[in-house]
């Protein structure tokens, strides 16, 4: 259920937690979109608006992540369908995210659940950026 407290949500990516090679203006603006969050919700607070932040993993079903999609088809010469079964190989959780998993997050920030978090950047990735692997290292 939605709150009547007024709260931004600012939404991020996995690249707001991790840089990536070739997309070092995509990391850094996503980078500060967190730190953006981070001193609104210090601003803010007094006025009892709360700033939060959703980071998912690649969403094939937003325009980003179809660009993204495109581009690692291009890359690779790899169909769509196989590129995503190998992303979702990768993610803990053995899937790839959805656009609700997307929204079911910016639905908790303005949620009365929500009401005394502020300034949080909420990972929303499968469990992806708590599992990266140590180069060298065979699980």
């Amino acid at each position: 259920m939605t709150s009547e407290r007024p709260a931004i949500v600012n939404i991020g990516s996995d690249a707001s937690k991790v840089g990536f090679p070739l997309l070092a203006h995509y990391c850094a603006a996503k980078f500060g979109v967190v730190g953006l969050t981070k001193v609104l919700a210090g601003e803010l607070a007094p006025r009892q608006v709360t700033v939060n932040c959703v980071c998912p993993v690649g969403v094939s079903g937003t325009g980003m992540g179809q660009e993204i999609l495109e581009l690692k088809t291009e890359a690779t010469g790899m169909q769509p369908q196989e590129i995503l079964a190998s992303t979702a190989a990768d993610i803990p959780l053995q899937r790839n995210p959805t656009v609700q998993d997307i929204v079911n997050a910016v639905l908790f920030f303005i949620s009365d659940e929500a009401a005394f978090l502020t300034g949080s950047a909420l990972d929303v990735d499968g469990g992806m950026l708590s599992t990266i692997p140590v180069p060298g290292m065979e699980t």
